[in-house]
């Protein structure tokens, strides 16, 4: 028997990774929820956009709670580029 030729131990992580991390589903349920907040605000029904920004801001305070809490975070799990990204259009929405 040949054996098999090993791989380079270079541990490549993909994206599926980042969307286990509980504060980083916060900031993706966040997102969610402020394009939907858009979306409903083009179709110019703004109740729906308001309760749809409520629901984005509740979730950007909560993944930051929910990120100081946990022990042992590596950087790899940090919700620092989501965070970023939905700041970033909760500010282009306020």
């Amino acid at each position: 028997m040949m054996d098999e030729p090993k791989l380079p131990d270079t541990h490549q992580i993909s994206m599926l990774t980042f969307a286990m991390d509980l504060p980083n589903i916060c900031s993706l349920v966040g997102l969610l929820c402020a394009g939907l907040s858009m979306y409903f605000s083009i179709m110019g029904n703004f109740p729906a956009a308001i309760i749809g920004m409520l629901w984005a801001v509740f979730f950007d305070w909560g993944d930051g709670i929910i990120a100081r809490q946990m022990k042992n975070r590596t950087p790899l799990e940090s919700t620092t580029f989501l965070n970023s990204v939905h700041q970033y259009l909760h500010q282009q929405l306020s």
